[in-house]
């Protein structure tokens, strides 16, 4: 999984590159159609945990939104 967080930190760098320059924040956009509860598995747990402890400190001030859509069920709020 370390070369998928390090993959995602090369796509977040290219994007970066390519913002003009009075851009300041990203829009992220998740698309969890089709994700269901047993594929959250620890190693795919460990591959997030990981992907956020990488971007965090490096990116706190880039991220302006995340937006999900088509989340499980579980995820809603009742």
């Amino acid at each position: 999984w370390r070369s998928l967080i390090d993959y995602d930190i090369w796509l977040t760098e290219r994007a970066v590159s390519m913002m003009g320059p009075d851009a300041v924040q990203l829009a992220m956009i998740v698309d969890m159609k089709g994700v269901t509860m047993s594929m959250l598995t620890p190693s795919q747990m460990k591959y997030v945990k990981g992907l956020a402890e990488a971007a965090s400190p490096h990116y706190p001030e880039r991220m302006g939104q995340v937006m999900i859509i088509n989340a499980p069920k579980v995820f809603l709020r009742s």
